[in-house]
C-alpha cells in the first residue's frame, strides 16, 4: 500500500473516511501505473475519468501534476483535491492550473485556445469551423478585456478577474464537484472509466447568445444577476455580458 503522509494542515481539511476513500482510489491508480506504487500517469488517469472528453482529462491531469513530471504521486493529488472542493478562490487557483500549460506565470492567448478548445464548453453538436470560430472568438474577446499590459498573456491578476465571470468557469466547477464526489465519496470504487456527458450549446453570436440545453447553473447565475433569457438573445444586452 501507499504510507505517503501528508501535511497535517492538508489532512485537516477532510474526514479521516475521506482520507481512506481518496487514498483508495490514489493506491487503485498507482498500482496500475507504477512499478514501486508511488503515484500514477496521465495515461491511467484518463482511463478512468472523463472519457468523453480526453481534452479535460489531459488538462485536470497537468493541474494535479505540479512538477510537470508526468507523474502525481499521493501529496499532490491530495492538494490538488483541496483546491477542487475548496472555497471559489482555492477552486480558481486549479482552474489556473489547468491553463498553465506550460506552467509559466502567465497564461498566453495560444495556451487559452487550447484549453478552451474542448468541446465540454460547447457541447457535443459543435462542427469544427463552429469551434475554431467560437475559440478565436472568445479568445480575443477576453484578451481585448482583460490583458492589461497587452503582452498577449493573462497574468495570475488579469486571469482570475476573468475566470470570476466567466461560464468557461462555471463548467470546470461543475466538473470539480462530479470528480470530488468520484474520488472522495466514501465507499464508491473506481471500477471503470467514468462519464460525463455536457449536451449544453451556449455560443455567442453575431446577434445575441444563442441557448440549447443551457445547465442549472448556469440559468442560476443569469437569472441571479436579473439576466432574462430574451435580453442574452437580444444583441444589445447580449454586448454587456
Amino acid at each position: 500500500g501507499n504510507e505517503a503522509s501528508i501535511p497535517d494542515d492538508i489532512a485537516a481539511r477532510f474526514a479521516m473516511c475521506e482520507l481512506e476513500s481518496i487514498r483508495t482510489q490514489f493506491q487503485k491508480l498507482a498500482d496500475e501505473t507504477s512499478f514501486r506504487k508511488k503515484y500514477f500517469d496521465k495515461k491511467t488517469f484518463q482511463k478512468y475519468f472523463f472519457t468523453s472528453y480526453p481534452s479535460i482529462s489531459d488538462l485536470l491531469f497537468n493541474a494535479f501534476d505540479a512538477t510537470g513530471n508526468g507523474k502525481v504521486e499521493f501529496e499532490a493529488f491530495v492538494r490538488g483535491l483541496v483546491l477542487i472542493r475548496g472555497s471559489f478562490d482555492e477552486q480558481l487557483i486549479f482552474i489556473w492550473k489547468m491553463f498553465r500549460l506550460k506552467k509559466g506565470k502567465s497564461v498566453s492567448i495560444d495556451e487559452f485556445r487550447t484549453v478552451t478548445s474542448s468541446g465540454i464548453f460547447a457541447g457535443t453538436k459543435e462542427t469544427k469551423d463552429a469551434k475554431k470560430n467560437r475559440v478565436k472568438f472568445l479568445a480575443a474577446e477576453v484578451y481585448k478585456e482583460y490583458d492589461k499590459d497587452r503582452d498577449r498573456a493573462l497574468n495570475r491578476k488579469e486571469f482570475t478577474e476573468w475566470a470570476r465571470q466567466s461560464l468557461e468557469a462555471t463548467v470546470l466547477l461543475d466538473l470539480f464537484k462530479k470528480l470530488d464526489n468520484l474520488v472522495v465519496s466514501t465507499g464508491s470504487e473506481i471500477s471503470g472509466p467514468t462519464n460525463v456527458v455536457h449536451d449544453t450549446h451556449v455560443s455567442k453570436t453575431e446577434g445575441g447568445f444563442s441557448i440549447d440545453n443551457i445547465p442549472p447553473s448556469w440559468l442560476e447565475l443569469f437569472i441571479g444577476a436579473g439576466v432574462t433569457k430574451q435580453e442574452l438573445e437580444d444583441p444589445k444586452t447580449a454586448m454587456m455580458l
